[in-house]
């Protein structure tokens, strides 16, 4: 998939959902990153976390947690991704933040 906004570059999801109730899923994964370039020009690199939330009427949101590895420096990450599902893609809002730093944008995916 891919991110844009205040950050760009690739993304990957990798998640597996449970059934929660009639109309919601649980989401449990694996995200990953690979950073283009982030706005306030932090650098290339890589970013990898865990990401848990719900699916409820094709609508995710998402708790995200992890590490940004660019070419300025490591920076602990934490954020929401929001968006909503279908049968072969995705795509939403994201907003991470290092603690001195907030990042927004947009993600969209296809299902592999």
């Amino acid at each position: 998939g891919t991110l844009s906004g205040m950050a760009n570059g690739t993304l990957i999801l990798e998640v597996e959902t449970r059934q929660a109730a009639q109309s919601e899923k649980k989401v449990k994964g694996r995200l990953k990153m690979i950073i283009d370039s982030v706005a306030g020009g932090f650098g290339r690199g890589r970013c990898d976390g865990t990401l848990t939330g719900r699916i409820k009427e094709n609508v995710m949101k998402a708790a995200f947690s992890g590490t940004a590895y660019v070419s300025e420096g490591d920076a602990e990450l934490t954020g929401t991704l929001k968006g909503e599902f279908s049968e072969t893609s995705a795509r939403g809002t994201y907003h991470f933040s290092t603690g001195m730093e907030s990042y927004r944008g947009k993600w969209t995916l296809e299902k592999q």
